[in-house]
């Protein structure tokens, strides 16, 4: 959920994982009751392993190994 009125991360409002609330308390009630990833939803940002590859490529690039 996101509490603006808008996002840069549109993507995630088409795959229908955020919804956007703005400050409308009702609107916030209903998003956090509702809250779930949806289960056909595409790999929008990566696999979530970005961080353990550049490390392995740091490591093997270290003079001396």
């Amino acid at each position: 959920m996101t509490v603006r009125p808008s996002t840069e991360w549109v993507d995630t409002v088409r795959a229908g994982g955020n919804v956007l609330v703005d400050d409308d308390p009702g609107a916030i009630e209903s998003a956090v009751a509702a809250a779930a990833m949806p289960e056909n939803r595409p790999v929008l940002y990566g696999d979530g392993r970005a961080s353990q590859r550049i490390a392995d490529v740091l490591v093997a690039t270290m003079p001396g190994r």
